[in-house]
């Protein structure tokens, strides 16, 4: 068993791997995914040098198009 399965009793699916991604509206191409691992989930972006340049990329082709936020799907 995996310690970092999460559970909701009021959901559907009871348990379940909490994650976090940038992905592509049109494809669904995923870009870069995230894991959360409750309290002892860190990011660290001087450690992660692709993500972080990844993220100046993004920034920069994503400055004027209409972004939209979602939450995790079920």
């Amino acid at each position: 068993r995996w310690k970092y399965k999460q559970f909701n009793a009021s959901k559907p699916h009871k348990h379940h791997i909490k994650s976090f991604g940038l992905c592509d509206r049109a494809t669904g191409y995923v870009y870069n995914i995230h894991l959360y691992f409750g309290k002892e989930t860190s990011y660290a972006p001087e450690v992660d040098k692709d993500g972080l340049q990844a993220v100046k990329v993004f920034q920069t082709l994503l400055k004027n198009i209409d972004i939209k936020v979602t939450p995790s799907l079920r």
